[in-house]
């Protein structure tokens, strides 16, 4: 991967305005972390690639309506006699209705022609449609083709939000990975910072006669503790900025690596406890936006149009065509124009065409198969509904219950500082131990890094509770 001054980086970017280094440290906040993500992440473009061929699709489906231009000539020429040459060309123009339109010129000649092929001098013009009396009235294989297509485009949306609430869950949850190991690491910084101080000071007292040597080798061995746990600290911070570098991209599409130097803001305290009125509100916002229930009940409109197809595949197939012939491109006389009856009386082809399974074994059984993926559409739908409300109320609970622990953790934090205040000042005056210390620095310690694992995972909850309902925030 290729690593980037991280500054110089965002500022190119254009999202990230004002964002300078002023120490040896830059402060990369989880809103610029996400700007990042949602305009340069492949994932992110691959939403807007799938929207882009859902609507290539659609154009595509419109295609079956588009004008056709036909033509067919046959000739026969046998022991120098010319016996027929035989030609028809014109456009053909498919409806939404249903209703087929065609315009063509026919034109023969030849020795040996067919009765039917005898044709006026110069030739015959026809205007002609084709109108489906049965089967493809109300719904055909283009039409469905069409509408399935349409319902295809607009579920693409949800298809994109679909990969970028995923995407915002998993970068969010790498995020507040980050930033936990970035101050748990800060603690144990300042705990062994601590340690080696006072290992100092009593190996002073040692020398000087004020401290027995078992004093020295205990508050040796607390420094060696907690050297061992600022170094596991330090692996798991850059093993959690390593990851955080996955969601990383420069606007070219290159990977970027997190550099040295690059920090998180101080924790947030939680502010917000959810109420039954908030926690109802997001079951419904999960209801109406989720898009996994959105793309769900898409697939219940297409098995709609499906249906409707194969319902209409059950009704004979009973198609009129009805063709107005001319004499050379002469369509119009004084008779036709004057009495529509005449179409029909003279200078007409028309015709029935009729056919019908008998058994209709395999539109009676496209039917029902249709209709159980239909059955099996709408158990996903009720089993994704359940399951995706029951994450909802339990990463809501969730919430509440870290929220109420995170405060509960600041009492316990401020008075555990205050009891290694006051044990300090007893061991100043010689009323205490190196152990004593010892014991109550580790309490504040442990208190202080599970305060703040639960303020992450807070955090976490109310990511995990955004995804369930499908509404992915960038804040």
């Amino acid at each position: 991967m290729k690593k980037l001054f991280f500054p110089v980086v965002l500022l190119l970017s254009n999202f990230l305005n004002g964002l300078a280094a002023q120490d040896s440290t830059t402060i990369f906040n989880r809103e610029d972390f996400l700007e990042m993500v949602s305009l340069f992440h492949p994932v992110m473009r691959q939403g807007q690639l799938i929207m882009d061929q859902a609507n290539v699709a659609l154009g595509a489906a419109r295609g079956v309506f588009d004008p056709k231009w036909y033509g067919q000539f046959d000739q026969k020429s046998f022991d120098k006699k010319d016996y027929f040459a035989v030609g028809e060309a014109g456009v053909k123009i498919p409806t939404w209705m249903g209703i087929d339109f065609k315009t063509a010129y026919n034109w023969s000649s030849g020795v040996y022609l067919n009765p039917e092929d005898n044709l006026p001098q110069n030739g015959q013009a026809i205007i002609g449609l084709e109108v489906p009396l049965g089967q493809g009235l109300f719904i055909d294989e283009r039409r469905a083709a069409v509408k399935r297509a349409r319902l295809a485009a607009e579920a693409s949306e949800f298809e994109r939000l679909q990969l970028q609430n995923d995407l915002y869950r998993e970068a969010m949850e790498a995020w507040w990975n980050w930033a936990f190991n970035y101050h748990r690491l800060n603690a144990y910084a300042e705990a062994l910072s601590m340690a080696q101080q006072r290992f100092d000071a009593i190996r002073e007292s040692y020398f000087l006669g004020d401290v027995p040597a078992m004093d020295t080798l205990e508050s040796l061995i607390q420094v060696q503790n907690r050297s061992v746990e600022f170094n596991q600290a330090t692996l798991d911070f850059r093993q959690a900025g390593a990851y955080l570098s996955v969601f990383l991209w420069s606007e070219d599409q290159v990977p970027l690596e997190l550099p040295d130097g690059v920090r998180p803001p101080d924790l947030p305290e939680p502010t917000e406890r959810l109420s039954p009125d908030q926690i109802l509100a997001w079951q419904q916002r999960m209801e109406s936006m989720h898009p996994d229930l959105k793309l769900l009940d898409y697939k219940s409109l297409d098995l709609s149009i499906k249906e409707r197809l194969k319902v209409e595949q059950l009704k004979p197939s009973l198609n009129l065509t009805y063709n107005f012939l001319g004499n050379g491109f002469d369509l119009v006389n004084s008779e036709s124009a004057s009495n529509l009856s005449a179409l029909f009386a003279d200078n007409y082809k028309w015709g029935l065409q009729f056919n019908m399974p008998l058994l209709l074994r395999k539109e009676r059984n496209g039917l029902k198969m249709v209709r159980i993926e239909m059955d099996q559409n709408y158990n996903k739908i009720q089993l994704k509904r359940q399951d995706l409300s029951a994450k909802v109320m339990a990463y809501a609970q969730e919430v509440n219950f870290k929220f109420d622990q995170a405060n509960e953790f600041r009492d316990m934090l401020r008075n555990n500082r205050l009891l290694l205040e006051m044990e300090r000042e007893k061991f100043n005056i010689g009323e205490s131990s190196v152990f004593l210390i010892n014991s109550r620095e580790q309490k504040f310690i442990d208190t202080r890094i599970k305060r703040i694992k639960t303020i992450v995972e807070y955090e976490k909850a109310r990511v995990k509770l955004q995804w369930a309902t499908g509404t992915p925030s960038r804040q």
